[in-house]
């Protein structure tokens, strides 16, 4: 609970609270907690959930018109899905959010400077400033490939099934890859 302090309260003020405690049973800090409670939530005050409610039943809406507008709205697997115009550019993102996220880690824990890391990776300090903050629209899927090998990181894909199936084979086509990037100290990161 949040702790509040009252300062320069006026001496027949604060004898007034005390003896109003005293009347309820109760310590001068509860009867002040009830006073304030009463105050800033009155019992006839408008709750949105109620009226909200109230203003639902009265344009019909039923209880199985809620549940079905529930179960209409859209679940995104993977921020990327929500952002992202089409399925080709989300998974690209997921991709290279991946690999990011897995050379930025791999840094961090090395302790290498990003003066280090930018001779190694053959780019500039600036360059690999921008990814320990992260912007991933700045770096292409080569880009990040080339680093992570250069960083000593090994990349390995898993291409699962998605729903494109040739027509009349009724199969199965290439869908969602998530990468699995070992580093050299054999932590397996997989997003």
């Amino acid at each position: 609970m949040a702790t509040l302090t009252v300062r320069n309260l006026d001496d027949d003020v604060y004898r007034a609270l005390r003896v109003m405690a005293a009347r309820n049973n109760r310590r001068t800090e509860a009867e002040v907690c009830d006073i304030l409670a009463k105050a800033v939530k009155p019992e006839g005050r408008l709750r949105m959930g109620d009226a909200l409610f109230a203003l639902g039943r009265e344009v019909g809406l039923t209880n199985a018109s809620a549940e079905a507008t529930d179960r209409s709205r859209h679940r995104f697997d993977s921020v990327w899905d929500a952002i992202e115009n089409t399925a080709e550019e989300a998974e690209n993102m997921k991709l290279r959010s991946t690999l990011l996220t897995a050379l930025k880690n791999h840094l961090q824990r090395s302790g290498i400077t990003q003066t280090e890391a930018a001779k190694l990776f053959g780019v500039t300090q600036p360059r690999v400033s921008d990814l320990m903050r992260g912007k991933i629209s700045l770096f292409s899927i080569d880009a990040l490939v080339t680093m992570v090998s250069a960083a000593g990181l090994h990349i390995e894909m898993l291409v699962l099934g998605g729903g494109i199936s040739r027509q009349g084979e009724g199969e199965r086509g290439l869908g969602l890859v998530r990468p699995a990037i070992d580093d050299v100290d054999g932590d397996e990161r997989a997003e």
